[in-house]
């Protein structure tokens, strides 16, 4: 009787991959610098845009609103990191989807706070949309990098 060897899961990250990982953790990183330094611009902001419509006592407070949003979605991004590198240190079957579906739901996020306008201007500054979509270019690359991982 002869043994069936089975080949194992390729369990560990290579140099390329762990590079990828830790750029898309220092991305999502700096959308919460670039949030914090920005924080006053997008307070400013929403004041400006919503003091004639609900008044200066209400509209001082509007803007801590979005910038949660935006620490909350930075945190997000960093915990996603995270579950991808255990996973692929770990060899997980599921890693490969999990980088799809992470990608798709860090894109929509970022988009959102690229795109998010209230009376028709844009809430966020530029440069926060902008940052956020940066771990999304590399989760791209991460994607590619796992998928093409046996």
């Amino acid at each position: 009787m002869t043994a069936v060897h089975q080949s194992a899961p390729a369990v560990g990250i290579d140099r390329q991959l762990r590079a990828a990982l830790w750029s898309g953790a220092a991305g999502s990183a700096l959308l919460a610098v670039v949030t914090l330094v920005r924080s006053g611009a997008i307070s400013d902001r929403v004041t400006a845009l919503e003091r004639p419509y609900i008044g200066a006592d209400r509209a001082a407070g509007s803007g801590s609103i979005l910038i949660t949003i935006a620490f909350v979605v930075a945190g997000l991004g960093l915990a996603a990191w995270w579950v991808t590198a255990h996973a692929a240190r770990t060899g997980r079957s599921w890693l490969r989807w999990w980088c799809g579906a992470a990608l798709l739901v860090g894109v929509a996020l970022a988009v959102a706070l690229l795109l998010t306008t209230e009376y028709g201007q844009r809430v966020y500054p530029l440069e926060i949309g902008l940052v956020a979509l940066l771990p999304c270019l590399i989760g791209v690359w991460v994607c590619a990098l796992v998928w093409r991982r046996r």
